[in-house]
């Protein structure tokens, strides 16, 4: 629930920002979005890794975006940083034609 989510949000903010693999990171999610957010598909609002979490928060207005939207969060796994990150928690909330994405996704446990 909610809760859930507002505690995930907490925790990575509670997290000191681990350059060498935050920074890579947010180069290669915002990449990967260049494709959609160019194309008008939907919005990137905010994108933050720090040590082990990362922070995606993206928007679309009316169906197409919000379909667009919705077929770029199931294919996740096929991006090319997909296997190096799991969906944590994902909260998705439409309101007046507009839909709002926050995605929590977590850096795996270390081998």
């Amino acid at each position: 629930g909610p809760n859930a989510f507002a505690e995930a949000h907490r925790a990575l903010e509670r997290e000191v920002r681990d350059d060498s693999w935050s920074y890579p990171l947010e180069a290669e999610i915002q990449n990967s979005l260049v494709a959609e957010t160019s194309a008008g598909n939907f919005n990137l609002e905010h994108l933050e890794c720090r040590a082990t979490m990362c922070e995606l928060r993206l928007s679309g207005k009316g169906e197409v975006q919000e379909a667009a939207l919705k077929h770029w969060s199931e294919g996740l796994h096929s991006l090319p940083w997909g296997s190096r990150l799991f969906p944590n928690l994902t909260s998705s909330i439409t309101e007046n034609g507009r839909v709002d994405q926050v995605m929590i996704l977590t850096r795996p446990p270390k081998q």
